[in-house]
Order: structure tokens, then C-alpha cells, then sequence
């Protein structure tokens, strides 16, 4: 008899990405790199991690979120973006010079 898996249910993975620009000094360089927090909605207890490769670093965001949540939930994500820009752009301008995408779902591995 084999069972049948019990259905996923709707759920929102927020995730806050903050973009780190820390200028170049006389004794270093300069430093670009991005940080993530991530949980489900309503949740207390939450992941962070940072890498200087945001492609990178959002993989590891789906990633992780798919080995914790996906075989209970369905999962569409919001992001929350904030950090530092250069002057007269925004944080969603460097992500898309960066070219990356922002995943909005994450799929079943």
C-alpha cells in the first residue's frame, strides 16, 4: 500500500536583502557584498547569511529554503530590499546591474 503525500499549503518565505558598500581607504579596498535574513511569514527564528556573489547567495537562500519548508509548503517569496546605492539609484538598480533575477518561488528539489 503505498501512502499518499499530504498536500502543501500556501506559504511566503520573506526574505530581507541588504546590499553592504564600504568604500575604498588608505589601508583597504573597497568592498561590495550583499546579507540576507530569511523565515516563513509569522515566524520568529530566522537564517542569515552573506556572501560578495549575489547569484550565490540568492542560491543558497532557495536552496535552503527548499530542504526546510518545501515538502510542507507551496513557496512564493517577498523580498525586502534595502542598503547602500550609489547616489541616484536604488538598491533593486544594483541588483539588476548585477544581473541577477530575484527568484520568486521556490520549486520542490
Amino acid at each position: 500500500m503505498t501512502s499518499i503525500p499530504p498536500a502543501r499549503r500556501p506559504g511566503v518565505l520573506e526574505v530581507q536583502l541588504t546590499r553592504v558598500h564600504i568604500p575604498e581607504d588608505a589601508q583597504d579596498e573597497e568592498y561590495i557584498g550583499w546579507t540576507a535574513q530569511w523565515a516563513l511569514r509569522d515566524q520568529s527564528v530566522g537564517i542569515e547569511d552573506s556572501n560578495e556573489d549575489l547569484q550565490q547567495l540568492l542560491d543558497d537562500i532557495v536552496d535552503d529554503a527548499r530542504q526546510q519548508w518545501t515538502d510542507r509548503y507551496d513557496l512564493t517569496i517577498e523580498w525586502e530590499l534595502s542598503g547602500d546605492a550609489p547616489t541616484g539609484k536604488t538598491v533593486q538598480d544594483m541588483v539588476t546591474e548585477v544581473g541577477v533575477t530575484l527568484p520568486t518561488t521556490v520549486m520542490p528539489g
